[in-house]
């Protein structure tokens, strides 16, 4: 039984392709997105942490929140 791996945007829900149109997950997700780690607070960075991957839009998006804040 084949089976599909799909990379999504965890901000739109998009999913995240190389747009060259071939189909492979891991090189969609090392180069066409961006990850974000996040630990709470007061939570070691030795641990894991919540993993967030963001389509190219939502990275644009949030950079720019980042951005104004800081102005």
């Amino acid at each position: 039984m084949a089976q599909k791996t799909e990379i999504v945007c965890d901000k739109c829900g998009k999913e995240i392709i190389n747009p060259m149109g071939c189909y492979c997950p891991t090189y969609a997700l090392k180069n066409y997105s961006a990850k974000i780690t996040l630990w709470g607070v007061g939570e070691p960075r030795s641990s894991f942490g919540q993993r967030i991957d963001l389509c190219p839009d939502c990275y644009e998006k949030f950079i720019n929140f980042l951005e104004e804040g800081a102005e």
